[in-house]
């Protein structure tokens, strides 16, 4: 009779400890999937700062064009008038 008292207690001990796991499992899925969440967004944050950084880069490079292009205008006229003196 103490052999199925054992087996008994020793079911109840891996039930218990199988009870916890799948808490345990289930605590660590939903953590995964916050995790996953916040990866997500983090990423969609770097590729929207990027992506503004891009067009920030572009809209001075097309300023510096413009600014050179009105140096240079300003040269030609500069020269003309000189000659036209």
């Amino acid at each position: 009779m103490s052999e199925i008292t054992e087996l008994t207690a020793n079911e109840h001990t891996l039930k218990a400890q199988l009870d916890s796991h799948i808490r345990e499992r289930l605590e660590m899925t939903s953590t995964l999937t916050e995790e996953k969440a916040l990866r997500k967004k983090l990423q969609d944050e770097i590729t929207k700062i990027q992506k503004n950084q891009e067009e920030e880069v572009q809209l001075r490079l097309q300023f510096e064009s413009k600014l050179n292009g009105l140096h240079s205008l300003h040269r030609d006229l500069e020269a003309r008038y000189e000659r036209a003196k």
